[in-house]
């Protein structure tokens, strides 16, 4: 079963209370969503993802949190560590700390990862090759919109190439899909093992 929220502000208790009368969770996503609540609210919500044995695709995009420092790290980083059935995670619009693109190493099921406008540099591409090395079964990524250099762009697409099973990966610039390249407006997707 799917559970989705867009366009809303919800407390981390109104929103578990939404989320447990979905019966066998299998889809998360969170749409322009934002979130009230302390720590203490943070990690009651981030604990109902530990070991969830249905979830395969989650969804956050232009996720927010009313109180300060707050952000998606530690539900990220649960979701990668515990969950068993989870393939894709995408998160757009949301800032992503080093410590999720270490989770990732952690997860044998995940085979698609978007981390669109999440603000990732040059250092946290090259976090995310270790990491994707790491995890053998992912085989595309998105890293459309972030801040990446031409030097970072091309560092992370090799060594995906060169270190990765990543067969598909979408970033800014120019499409290149399989053997053979096309433009497609301003996305980029490199076969990386023919890039």
């Amino acid at each position: 079963m799917s559970f989705e929220l867009t366009n809303e502000t919800i407390s981390f208790s109104n929103l578990i209370a939404k989320i447990e009368r979905v019966s066998q969770l299998q889809s998360l996503s969170l749409d322009s969503v934002t979130l009230e609540g302390d720590d203490d609210d943070l990690q009651v919500f981030t604990k109902f993802f530990r070991g969830h044995s249905h979830l395969e695709s989650a969804r956050f995009r232009n996720v927010r949190f009313v109180s300060e420092g707050m952000d998606l790290e530690l539900i990220l980083s649960m979701m990668l560590i515990s969950t068993d059935k989870l393939r894709l995670l995408s998160v757009d619009g949301c800032p992503i700390k080093p410590s999720v693109i270490t989770a990732i190493t952690y997860n044998s099921t995940l085979d698609t990862i978007r981390m669109v406008n999440c603000g990732l540099t040059d250092e946290n591409a090259m976090k995310l090759v270790d990491s994707l090395a790491k995890a053998s079964r992912i085989t595309s990524v998105d890293v459309s919109g972030n801040k990446f250099t031409d030097f970072g762009s091309h560092a992370f697409s090799q060594g995906l190439k060169q270190r990765t099973q990543v067969t598909n990966v979408q970033m800014d610039g120019v499409t290149k899909t399989g053997e053979g390249s096309a433009m497609k407006g301003s996305a980029q997707t490199v076969s990386a093992k023919s890039a």
